[in-house]
């Protein structure tokens, strides 16, 4: 893998819809970094409150402005991914922020290792901060590397959000998010790990998830289960056998966080208990 500059230009995509509440927070905290070399790429997908009119009250020349049509996650964060000109893209939810030093920390993980990718801890709005020092960790070699896949066990490896990738790796293999219901953050990481030998795991909390906004805003069906046997069936057909179980674990994890969410918009009559039955009795 070709070496990055010193200091390499990074995208910053920001998928925007009907965010008039967090978005100014998201925006400045992106705005705010220690590290400056970074264009920030707010992708406005047919918001229908005051979204744009918040991102536009921010007069920064690192800002770019996508209006398009709502279209979705995925399809927002395709588009930013086309008008990147950075030599590593990140992203971030316009509900959640970043640490002030977020940038500078993971872009040095990148550089002097010469990673494909960079992986942060999470810290949730109402979880206890990480006290330990915190730990740099290499893997390789990684879907034969038990560590590494212990480690999404975890969780940290789903989400976009809290990694930086290579933009000429996600180009040459034309590599985008899929119009699924859920999932669609994993799916994307796992045929990005297919061209990875070096993914770089500092366990510094850095990227802050807003649990207290977070909500779910999909409507119960088939396809979310289908994803996790899909999923499965993607990771099982990338693993030796003896790493079965853990990728099985791993899956189990995900489809018990999913069953969670339902259970509290059930409690916030976000769905009702019928539909949510009648699915996961299939």
């Amino acid at each position: 893998m070709e070496k990055l500059p010193e200091h390499p230009l990074v995208s910053i995509i920001m998928p925007a819809y009907n965010a008039e509440k967090t978005i100014e927070r998201a925006i400045n905290s992106v705005l705010c970094q220690s590290y400056h070399n970074f264009e920030l790429i707010v992708v406005n997908d047919g918001s229908a409150d005051q979204t744009q009119t918040k991102i536009e009250k921010i007069q920064d020349k690192r800002i770019i402005i996508y209006n398009q049509d709502n279209k979705g996650l995925s399809a927002a964060r395709n588009t930013g991914m086309e008008r990147a000109r950075g030599d590593i893209v990140g992203f971030i939810d316009s509900d959640d922020w970043y640490d002030k030093n977020y940038l500078s920390q993971m872009v040095r993980c990148m550089v002097l290792n010469n990673a494909e990718v960079v992986v942060c801890g999470i810290a949730g709005i109402n979880s206890e901060k990480i006290t330990k020092a915190p730990n740099e960790i290499v893997f390789e070699r990684l879907w034969e590397n038990s560590e590494f896949i212990a480690t999404m066990q975890t969780g940290v490896m789903n989400s976009v959000c809290n990694k930086l990738y290579r933009v000429e790796l996600i180009r040459r293999h034309n590599l985008s998010f899929k119009n699924f219901s859920i999932l669609e953050d994993f799916y994307f990481n796992v045929h990005y790990f297919d061209f990875t030998n070096h993914v770089v795991y500092t366990t510094i909390q850095l990227y802050h998830y807003d649990t207290s906004s977070s909500v779910l805003t999909t409507k119960v069906s088939e396809d979310m289960l289908e994803n996790y046997v899909h999923l499965h069936a993607l990771l099982l057909g990338r693993l030796p056998i003896t790493l079965f179980p853990v990728a099985s674990q791993c899956i189990y994890h995900q489809y018990l966080s999913l069953f969670l969410k339902y259970a509290k918009a059930i409690e916030r009559r976000k769905e009702s208990k019928k539909d949510v039955v009648r699915i996961y009795a299939k």
